[in-house]
């Protein structure tokens, strides 16, 4: 866990940072922060995790090596000093998921367990695991308030298990100024608790999202709905905006997810979609959806992160494989920049179709890059955190750490309300066209800053055609390196920062190993605003030729020779193809002790 001043640079951002965990693997997953300063850290931790005598739980409760008990603990604001760290968790595996505080300091916790003693209070909601008290394989979600400023037992001040006879998972938690918890996750249980009138109150198929709202004491709920489609959904995060209407952000396996007639993007994009819905719990039935909508494209996109400021307008963050991810708003990284990148989106459900999208970039560098969490300022400026695997081309700016650590880093950025902009384009030759298998084809990379900005961190991903190999990559400013993924190779070059007007060049030399057509497409993006996306993607298709494939062989009629007996050698020239080979010869060298 650390703590980061952004208007610092380099080592003296670093307030302070520090391990929380036993000899196990313990996993932070949410974090919050209360009006002085402490620190609530929840997720999933395994025995010998530091608790104090005012724990609720001070012992491990998981049992077996490969489980683990949910966990909350509160730091002091210069988390120097542990004030109130517990397990929470029973005889099984137990992990929490979501974390809010209310105005007393009161830590709301949800998750999933999968234990039938999982420590809840008399009078809450539900007391028993499943249907029958035994969760039979599959767990339940469950809600659970705690006061740190108590001690003991009477730290637990709720705690309710949540689903039906299949398996519930709770991911995400929100409070309304009375402190009435909303609450999100999957569930595959087709008898999950519903109440009030709900938008959905049955399962579609597979696991569907839920949202519920549980009232203040935890013992009811006063609204609850499914989410979905016929294929996999989940809700990974709740917010509140104004009246208490609920958004929640997750990803979505189903092409007929409900959505609005108001959506910027109504469709299903492919494989799987992020998600953004806005619900009001107040209202009955179809009429509680107030607005839905897809976000993604043609590949993999997961949604995770999300915030909603005072003017109800929805900040999104997560992963996008996708290629075609939709971009708006002068995104300081319109294309993505080689595999999974993370994604910042910035969406207004006020507004209707593609005016809702205000703003929306990715964020990432060759490899594979995730957002998970997302918080905004008084300034509605964007803190996003995640985990980037890209070990020199994740873009930075004033950092702390501008250099990979190895394998994989966790990643905290800040996208200013306000920004400046660059227009970089790019442009793609390859020559010779045609060129023959074996041989080399250069494809030149020109990159070009149309202004008004400084475009800083400039970086170029080009995808390498199946069908070729890289020989190269020479730039003419900065360094480039090379990754594969999924059999798909890129080259990624770093260049540095171009002026206005300024341009630079990358030359790739790849040899084609197969004939066809095969295309190269290359990307550019930097680390500032970029509205003219439309000229960050150019391709080159070249033409490969494959000469005719001629083999000969050769033959004799017998075995044995007599002297002054003739011998009959049969000598067959083919064509493999794929071209006619014209104008082909055969030659026979005769041996120096027969005549012919």
């Amino acid at each position: 866990m650390a703590k980061l001043n952004p208007s610092l640079s380099g080592a003296a951002s670093l307030v302070f940072s520090t391990y929380l965990g036993g000899s196990g693997s313990d996993f932070g997953v949410r974090i919050a922060v209360d009006g002085p300063g402490a620190i609530y850290v929840t997720g999933l931790a395994r025995a010998d995790f530091p608790t104090t005598a005012n724990a609720f739980q001070q012992t491990y409760g998981g049992g077996e090596p490969d489980s683990a008990d949910a966990f909350l603990t509160k730091l002091s604001a210069n988390g120097s000093q542990l004030l109130y760290p517990t397990y929470l968790g029973g005889n099984d595996g137990d992990g929490a998921w979501g974390l809010a505080l209310d105005a007393s300091g009161n830590a709301y916790v949800t998750g999933q367990t999968y234990s039938t003693n999982f420590p809840t209070k008399a009078g809450a909601l539900d007391t028993s695991c499943g249907t029958d008290g035994a969760c039979d394989g599959v767990s339940d979600a469950f809600v659970a308030k705690l006061n740190p400023a108590a001690s003991g037992a009477a730290s637990l001040v709720y705690s309710t298990y949540l689903g039906g006879s299949g398996d519930d998972q709770g991911f995400g938690i929100a409070l309304d100024a009375a402190n009435n918890a909303y609450l999100t996750g999957a569930t595959n249980s087709t008898n999950f608790p519903m109440a009030g009138v709900p938008y959905q109150s049955t399962n579609a198929g597979d696991y569907d999202a839920f949202l519920a709202k549980l009232n203040a004491a935890g013992t009811a709920l006063t609204y609850s709905t499914y989410l979905g489609g016929s294929d996999y959904d989940d809700g990974y995060t709740v917010a509140l905006g104004s009246s208490n209407r609920a958004y929640v952000v997750g990803t979505t396996y189903s092409f007929n997810l409900p959505t609005t007639a108001g959506a910027f993007q109504p469709s299903f994009g492919g494989f799987d979609d992020a998600y953004l819905a806005k619900v009001d719990t107040a209202a009955a039935g179809a009429a509680s959806l107030l607005y839905s909508t897809y976000v993604g494209g043609n590949d993999d996109d997961e949604g995770f992160g999300l915030a909603v400021d005072g003017s109800d307008v929805a900040y999104l963050s997560g992963f996008a494989f996708s290629k075609d991810f939709p971009t708006a708003g002068g995104p300081f990284q319109p294309v993505n920049g080689g595999v999974w990148d993370a994604f910042v989106m910035k969406v207004n459900p006020a507004l209707s179709g593609a005016a809702s999208l205000l703003y929306s970039t990715y964020m990432g560098g060759l490899n594979t890059d995730s957002a998970f969490g997302l918080a905004l300022d008084a300034s509605r400026n964007i803190y996003v955190t995640g985990q980037t695997y890209s070990s020199t081309s994740f873009p930075t700016v004033n950092a702390f750490q501008a250099t990979a650590g190895g394998g994989s880093d966790v990643f905290v950025a800040k996208i200013d309300n306000a920004t400046t902009s660059a227009n970089l384009g790019v442009g793609l030759s390859d020559s010779p066209d045609p060129v023959l298998v074996g041989n080399n084809l250069t494809y030149i990379v020109t990159v070009t800053n149309g202004g008004p900005a400084i475009a800083t961190g400039v970086r170029v991903s080009e995808l390498v055609p199946v069908g070729a190999t890289i020989v190269s990559a020479t730039p003419s400013q900065g360094t480039c390196a090379m990754v594969i993924f999924n059999e798909e190779s890129h080259v990624g070059c770093e260049l540095g920062s171009l002026a206005n007007a300024a341009s630079a060049t990358v030359s790739i030399v790849v040899t084609p190993t197969a004939g066809g057509t095969i295309t190269s497409t290359a990307r550019v993006s930097s680390n500032v605003s970029d509205p003219g996306a439309a000229n960050n993607t150019a391709s080159a298709s070249t033409t490969v030729v494959v000469l005719a494939n001629l083999s000969v062989t050769k033959t004799d009629g017998q075995t044995t020779a007599v002297a002054g007996q003739p011998i009959t050698y049969t000598i067959v020239a083919s064509n493999a193809g794929p071209n006619d080979a014209m104008g082909a010869n055969v030659t026979d060298a005769v041996p120096a002790a027969i005549t012919g």
